[in-house]
């Protein structure tokens, strides 16, 4: 992909996409912990502790997906080469 962009004078604007995503992800994680911080201030601790079993079990739920989605795709007999 670097050859790619290199090749094709796209070397730029690869970086300001690049530099967008760390941005945007760098921005999202910071709203992310001040609404968390808020939220800590008005919420009791039970109510946390049931956002947060909740926010792990949908950890859970996704990464199971994710890793039987994965398991179908590399273990598919349609994709054998045999």
């Amino acid at each position: 992909m670097a050859k790619t962009a290199e090749t094709s004078g796209q070397r730029a604007q690869s970086f300001m996409e690049t530099l967008g995503i760390f941005v945007g992800l760098a921005t999202w994680d910071l709203w992310m912990a001040v609404l968390a911080s808020s939220f800590r201030k008005w919420a009791s601790p039970q109510v946390m502790r049931i956002v947060s079993v909740a926010a792990g079990a949908a950890l859970i739920a996704f990464g199971l997906y994710f890793a039987f989605q994965a398991h179908r795709q590399i273990f598919s007999p349609a994709l054998s080469l045999a």
